[in-house]
């Protein structure tokens, strides 16, 4: 079954190296691939796949009469690493002890994402963009008390030194677009 088809576990890190390498488009398009909502979004790969469009294969074949039919449907091991792809290295949320940083990793027809997340007591609103920001389109209005914070990728906040409630910005400057060096030491992983 696996072998000249998808194997979606090891075809997730391929995801993964794609956004550390700086491919975003690429990693991106390996991540629709993967996606079982993206298979299941017309109705001859849908029923093609075969699978429910919430959960991950384990494989994929190839080869006829079975082309495209999804097998070992809710696959957990692919499923989280699909997670942590979508989570740490598209989105590019990195949690560690005390900390985090973003690093996004996003097509650049994406003009921005927004993210919102609570976690060690903290709710942290982020708009990550790729334009200037227009009065009043911000996260918040005039009479929001909450201040916003503008950060940089790969920049380390400490939880401690947040309010309880925060908000982010990142501009999504074309420096994030660029590919990776992975051979250079000042680009090995964070922290």
């Amino acid at each position: 079954r696996e072998n000249g088809g998808q194997y979606s576990h090891g075809a997730v890190w391929a995801v993964i190296a794609q956004a550390e390498l700086g491919n975003a488009e690429l990693a991106w398009e390996y991540f629709r691939m993967l996606s079982p909502a993206h298979r299941a979004s017309d109705a001859p790969q849908r029923t093609r796949y075969g699978l429910e469009p919430y959960v991950m294969a384990g494989d994929v074949c190839s080869a006829p009469p079975y082309a495209g039919r999804g097998g070992w449907s809710w696959y957990t091991g692919s499923s989280a690493w699909m997670y942590r792809a979508a989570v740490e290295y598209l989105v590019g949320l990195r949690v560690e002890a005390g900390r985090f940083c973003l690093h996004p990793c996003l097509p650049s027809a994406w003009t921005e994402l927004r993210l919102h997340f609570k976690l060690r007591g903290k709710n942290v609103q982020v708009l990550m963009h790729r334009r200037p920001q227009v009065a009043g389109v911000d996260h918040g209005s005039a009479t929001d008390e909450i201040p916003t914070l503008q950060v940089a990728a790969k920049q380390w906040i400490a939880f401690d030194e947040l309010p309880t409630e925060s908000r982010l910005t990142l501009d999504l400057s074309s420096e994030l677009a660029q590919p990776v060096n992975p051979l250079d030491p000042a680009n090995g992983p964070p922290g």
